[in-house]
């Protein structure tokens, strides 16, 4: 289906639906669109409002490529403007089996519970060996606290902890991205 862009690493960016332009939620992931294009990334996301848009828009404005991984059980919802490609999938799960399988890095902004679905499922899959080198990035000082709580309350072994890279600024999470992993396959 990313035939037509053959040449690019995609990243899949999650992050929550509901910032708006002047946010700085928003600002942010428009910041980190324009910053995964300009070091040579094609930006992946769900495809639709908040931060998904403002993904779109920045990697849009900087001249890459945005695809936008959509719902057909969103009947009543339009994908974002600023998709190059926009992709439609059945539901969650196949969405979710669409963003893990092509994208070759992962970063995750403050959401909801569709982030932390797709954060933990990614989590799920890094921990099981089910991916192999693709790179999951959590931007913001909220992750570790939420981290230390879920292993308060939940069996997780200390190194799954590890499979995580932490950034607290989009600018750091693409420094720390390109210097683990090229955009290019």
């Amino acid at each position: 289906m990313l035939e037509l862009y053959e040449g690019y690493r995609a990243v899949a960016v999650f992050g929550g639906r509901h910032p708006a332009a002047g946010e700085r939620e928003y600002e942010q992931a428009c910041k980190l669109g324009a910053l995964l294009a300009a070091a040579g990334y094609m930006v992946m996301s769900g495809g639709y409002s908040g931060v998904m848009e403002a993904v779109s828009r920045g990697a849009s404005q900087a001249g890459g490529i945005a695809v936008g991984v959509t719902m057909e059980i969103f009947r009543g919802l339009k994908p974002n403007p600023f998709l190059s490609r926009e992709i439609r999938t059945r539901d969650f799960f196949h969405r979710l089996e669409f963003l893990t399988t092509h994208a070759s890095a992962f970063i995750a902004l403050r959401g909801g519970m569709g982030t932390l679905t797709e954060m933990s499922l990614v989590w799920n899959m890094m921990q099981t060996g089910t991916i192999h080198d693709k790179p999951m990035i959590l931007v913001g000082d909220f992750w570790r606290p939420l981290l230390r709580s879920i292993a308060g309350h939940l069996v997780i072994r200390p190194e799954d902890f590890g499979l995580f890279h932490y950034a607290d600024t989009v600018d750091e999470a693409v420094a720390r991205l390109t210097s683990m992993h090229s955009p290019l396959p």
